[in-house]
């Protein structure tokens, strides 16, 4: 943050402001507004779908998402907010701290703080950029009755009642989890989420950052909020492969018996059938990106 002025870095992290007049513009200042308006949007319902997420959950599998040592024993399980109003609130964090990535990204005038993308984070947010222009093109191109049900589908539910996320939602919930997935190679700084948190620190009403009294609040939602798209994302890797029939569980058995009967039997009928072998459970998945990223000693950014 070293010369970088105080004012541009928390306009870079402020909520988009999109009115009537500047949506029915047309250069590119403009829908870059827009695109930027629409990802702040999908963020703020990912983070509330992160989080109805967590709530239909196993226990073991939040007993995971809450781990923050390798081998570590927690007897209580990730929880979502006691007030539901909270998610927004804390959840605008994560908001902000896209925000500084779209717009320290774009071409800008003034000193932004240096960070380096790797090539997963580089590849997650030129998706989130790209997906997030197309949303508002398709806006533009549709009618009024025509977007009402382009609403209406958006949210639509998924399998057994759970809502649906949207594409933009997914891709910003990939660059997210991407900003996550990083080891530190000589500078913390030049981790992307460690500059992003930065800029979330500056002190707003004086010099330098924010205290002991507001900053390591501000850090703990943020985590907090992590853990929920941490269960969102192995949820979305676990979806059952096409032909999977609803009664057999995502999950494999731990041991194998080649001699049994039925197990020769189910290996002939899935042969016949040809359906694919799942791959890892949410539970996996968890305990993956848990180790991966998001505990102690790991040289994540957490």
């Amino acid at each position: 943050m070293e010369d970088c002025d105080r004012k541009d870095i928390l306009r870079c992290i402020r909520e988009p402001t999109v009115d009537e007049e500047i949506a029915e513009g047309k250069n590119e200042a403009n829908d870059n507004e827009r695109a930027t308006a629409a990802i702040w949007e999908a963020m703020g319902e990912l983070v509330s779908a992160s989080q109805d997420t967590v709530s239909r959950s196993g226990v073991m599998l939040r007993f995971e998402a809450i781990r923050t040592e390798a081998h570590q024993n927690i007897y209580r399980p990730l929880e979502p907010y006691q007030n539901r109003d909270d998610i927004g609130r804390q959840g605008r964090y994560w908001q902000q701290i896209v925000m500084f990535f779209v717009r320290t990204r774009r071409h800008h005038s003034w000193k932004s703080p240096s960070y380096k993308f790797n090539r997963r984070q580089d590849r997650a947010f030129e998706r989130m950029m790209a997906v997030a222009r197309s949303t508002v093109n398709r806006v533009d191109e549709s009618s009024d009755t025509e977007s009402d049900s382009t609403d209406t589908d958006s949210r639509a539910e998924g399998e057994e009642g759970k809502p649906a996320t949207t594409e933009i939602q997914e891709a910003c919930l990939l660059f997210c989890i991407e900003l996550l997935n990083q080891t530190i190679h000589n500078r913390e700084y030049d981790m992307a989420l460690v500059c992003g948190l930065a800029a979330l620190g500056v002190n707003p009403s004086g010099r330098g950052f924010r205290g002991a009294d507001t900053y390591p609040s501000m850090l703990s939602a943020v985590i907090k909020v992590a853990h929920f798209m941490i269960v969102q994302q192995a949820e979305r890797l676990a979806q059952p492969t096409t032909g999977e029939h609803e009664e057999f569980s995502a999950g494999r058995s731990p041991c194998e018996f080649e001699d049994s009967r039925y197990e020769s039997e189910r290996a002939q009928t899935d042969s016949s059938e040809g359906r694919q072998k799942s791959g890892k459970s949410s539970f996996e998945w968890v305990q993956k990106m848990m180790d991966g990223f998001m505990v102690r000693g790991c040289g994540s950014p957490i």
